[in-house]
């Protein structure tokens, strides 16, 4: 989940808690306004009623909506309607207050009773239907229409922060994909702005670093090729002269690992001299199948190992299915190279090879032996399959264990 997508359900989420925070407060206020409203009225009434009592008169006829009842100390009914018992019951269990409130299914029933001096007892009752409606809109209605007012003012205002945020969080985006860092546009927050500028001094110095690296292996490795060419014809010299088999034997060691190096000159140039060139690389793609090509470096790693027995290739594709891929030949036969040789000269017994549809993976044990560090390439063959898996916008992945070496090379066909 993004940051951005955190922000608007949260902010979602926020609304629809305070939207029913909200309706339930206006409900409350709405039935606290009904209380005290309702004790005035009916306090009111009571004086209205003692006053035609105190003139002899009789007391006004019920309505639905308003009932009087006098009874003496006794409990009897002065009026031609009793006081119905569920009153009588709630009046005795009233201690401390005058006033009291039923609920029922369809209305809401407030009363006033009171003891007059003559020993006499007034009770007064309002009722309200509780589906009432005031101007032609009812409760519900009214909570609804605000709790929808206030969804709409805090989704314009979440909107508005939003895209405040979405802008800042584009110019971080933009700032990490600016290769020169030519265009970076400042923001109002001040961390935004820290963020972007501590982001493009660390790419510049990557830059940097990386321009200095990519100088350095070019200088080494054309330094290195007039030396290597002046002792390569040095020992074709020496090979043509009358020599002991020991020395001959040891001038072709000399001769092979100096073709050695400079091979390895030649990919370190092409490798660390092409990284930027897109348009060449992208002309110097061909079609070409994978289990071929591994086959040929396979071949090629025999010559100098005898070492073909050793690999054991499984293919999890459909018998006689081909991969195919439009890549650079060079860059992929020099990733199957330094990943199959680093698997020989690390292990002594079998390699296994799983060829799948979008992977190649790559297992064998590790051997606790000492390695000369001549045939090992003290761990170069690891960094030269990282920068053409780079290249190749292929994936390496590493699995190592005390006894197992694992490694995938994962592909786009």
């Amino acid at each position: 989940m993004s940051l951005l997508q955190y922000l608007s359900q949260r902010l979602l989420i926020l609304g629809g808690l305070v939207s029913v925070g909200i309706f339930y407060i206006i409900y409350v206020m709405y039935q606290w306004g009904l209380d005290d409203s309702t004790e005035y009225y009916l306090t009111q009434d009571m004086q209205w009623a003692i006053e035609i009592l105190g003139n002899n008169k009789i007391l006004p006829s019920n309505t639905k909506f308003r009932q009087f009842y006098l009874r003496d100390s006794s409990g009897k009914s002065l009026t031609s309607l009793d006081l119905p018992q569920k009153y009588s019951s709630l009046i005795l269990s009233i201690e401390k207050s005058e006033f009291f409130f039923l609920e029922g299914d369809k209305t809401f029933q407030y009363g006033l009773h009171q003891k007059l001096n003559d020993s006499r007892e007034l009770t007064v009752i309002h009722q309200f239907a509780i589906e009432d409606t005031t101007e032609g809109t009812s409760l519900l209605e009214i909570s609804i229409v605000s709790s929808l007012a206030l969804i709409l003012i805090m989704l314009l205002g979440s909107g508005v922060i939003y895209q405040r945020i979405s802008l800042s969080m584009q110019q971080l985006m933009h700032a990490s994909k600016n290769e020169y860092l030519q265009v970076v546009v400042e923001d109002e927050f001040v961390e935004i702005n820290e963020i972007m500028e501590s982001l493009k001094n660390a790419l510049e110095a990557l830059e940097n670093k990386n321009d200095q690296e990519r100088l350095f292996i070019q200088t080494l490795s054309h330094e290195l090729r007039t030396p290597m060419a002046t002792v390569q014809v040095a020992l074709e010299l020496l090979a043509k002269k009358d020599l002991t088999e020991n020395v001959r034997d040891k001038i072709d060691i000399i001769f092979n690992s100096n073709q050695r190096m400079q091979v390895l000159s030649n990919e370190l140039l092409s490798l660390w001299s092409n990284t930027e060139n897109t348009e060449a690389d992208t002309n110097s793609r061909e079609k070409i199948h994978l289990q071929y090509e591994l086959s040929e470096v396979i071949a090629d790693l025999d010559r100098a190992f005898d070492c073909k027995q050793r690999f054991i290739i499984n293919s999890c594709l459909a018998e006689d299915e081909m991969i195919e891929l439009k890549t650079c030949r060079f860059h992929l036969s020099l990733l199957l190279n330094n990943v199959c040789k680093n698997a020989i000269v690390h292990s002594e017994g079998e390699v296994n090879i799983v060829i799948a549809s979008n992977d190649i993976k790559i297992t064998n044990y590790k051997s606790h032996k000492d390695i000369d560090p001549l045939v090992a390439g003290s761990g170069i063959g690891l960094i030269l399959a990282t920068k053409a898996v780079e290249l190749l916008n292929w994936k390496i992945g590493i699995i190592e264990t005390d006894t197992e070496f694992e490694l995938t090379l994962t592909f786009k066909r």
